[in-house]
């Protein structure tokens, strides 16, 4: 029985999906997993005016539904296809009807885009969350307010490298946790975070906004809200080590993840040089992976 849920959210990637997933089953030494795709790429950008996008076979839009299709028939992953979506495209809604879904003790939360290097990247990481009793899981973080021209940003936990300890998580989980939200400075409870940055000037967004990104919630939770009504037990995020997950070609002897990120975000130009580059490194890298003893 698997003890752990390997959860990755999914839209238009290219084969950044499928590099993530080869180099999950290719390399994943020593742990009991399941691998599990929430695939959005049929759900409209606005569900209010939109119907299911109807995704072309012959077009290239960056979708591979059809390839997570067949892994499923070959019982390599599951699949969850959404074709509705609760509210506007967002990261979070993949990652909630993911969790909502989880049924093992564990649950790490991947981002398509990612090459696993390291065969033994989950051992490691339940090392770590299991030398801390009150860890509620292992997470790559910004701990301080940012500077964006259009608003400032709160800290966060980062969900696209995060392990889970479900039990944990279940008794503080709530359904804002992975949500996306614009609020005043005014309204915002911790505003000496932005003391000494420069404050934005998109006139769009006047007065000045703090934008709460995916994972905003559960890090204040777990920061700000310890031993009170969002978080009684105390629990906390083990800090990932700096060099675990790494951008592209800066490897080091700590990496045991790869990041080629982007193309979701990107997926709407598809012939600009930044996604030709990416999807060409990727291409590459999903080459090599193959080839590995064949």
């Amino acid at each position: 029985m698997s003890q752990i849920s390997v959860l990755i959210p999914n839209r238009f990637s290219w084969d950044g999906i499928a590099l993530t997933v080869e180099s999950v089953l290719k390399r994943t030494k020593g742990s009991r997993y399941e691998l599990v795709v929430c695939d959005n790429s049929q759900a409209p950008w606005n569900p209010k005016v939109e119907p299911p996008r109807q995704l072309d076979g012959i077009e290239d839009n960056g979708n591979r539904l059809e390839y997570l299709r067949q892994h499923q028939k070959d019982e390599n992953l599951k699949l969850i296809e959404v074709t509705q979506q609760y509210k506007k495209y967002g990261h979070g809604e993949n990652i909630k009807r993911l969790l909502s879904e989880c049924e093992t003790p564990y649950a790490m939360l991947l981002s398509s885009g990612t090459e696993i290097i390291g065969t033994h990247w989950l051992v490691l990481l339940m090392s770590m969350l299991r030398s801390n009793s009150k860890a509620l899981g292992v997470a790559k973080s910004t701990v301080a307010g940012q500077h964006f021209n259009a608003c400032w940003a709160s800290p966060k936990v980062i969900p696209n490298w995060m392990l889970l300890d479900m039990t944990k998580y279940r008794e503080i989980a709530s359904d804002d946790d992975w949500s996306l939200k614009r609020v005043s400075v005014d309204d915002y409870p911790y505003p000496e975070l932005f003391a000494g940055l420069p404050v934005p000037t998109d006139e769009r967004y006047m007065p000045p906004r703090v934008f709460l990104d995916t994972g905003w919630r559960l890090y204040e939770k777990l920061v700000y809200e310890k031993y009170k009504e969002g978080n009684p037990n105390g629990y906390e995020m083990v800090t990932m080590p700096a060099q675990f997950v790494r951008n592209v070609h800066k490897k080091t002897l700590a990496t045991q993840m790869l990041f080629f990120g982007g193309l979701d975000r990107n997926a709407y130009r598809p012939h600009h040089e930044f996604v030709i580059k990416r999807k060409k490194e990727i291409k590459e890298r999903l080459r090599l992976l193959r080839a590995e003893n064949a």
